[in-house]
């Protein structure tokens, strides 16, 4: 499920920025949903290299995958494959 809200992300725009963990990790910096202008704090999704949730948090705390969707305003299906999907970072 993860792979598709990332992948959603970038298809919709929502993706601010990429950046890889100490834990070696991808962390995923996503806008929410409403907020154009980016001036709430984004939404935090880390995936781990084998490509599994690892974890998200917003507002201070750790949220679930389903809160992440909401927040982001994303569904989880992928409605354009138009453009490639840069999963993984090149290190």
């Amino acid at each position: 499920m993860i792979d598709g809200l990332i992948e959603e992300a970038y298809a919709r725009g929502t993706v601010r920025a990429v950046t890889p963990t100490p834990e070696g990790h991808d962390q995923y910096l996503l806008d929410r949903v409403g907020d154009p202008t980016r001036r709430e704090a984004p939404v935090a999704v880390r995936v781990r290299a084998d490509g599994r949730f690892s974890l998200a948090t917003a507002d201070g705390g750790a949220i679930s995958i389903g809160q992440v969707a909401a927040l982001c305003g994303l569904t989880g299906r992928i409605a354009d494959r138009t453009q490639p999907f840069p999963f993984r970072q090149a290190r």
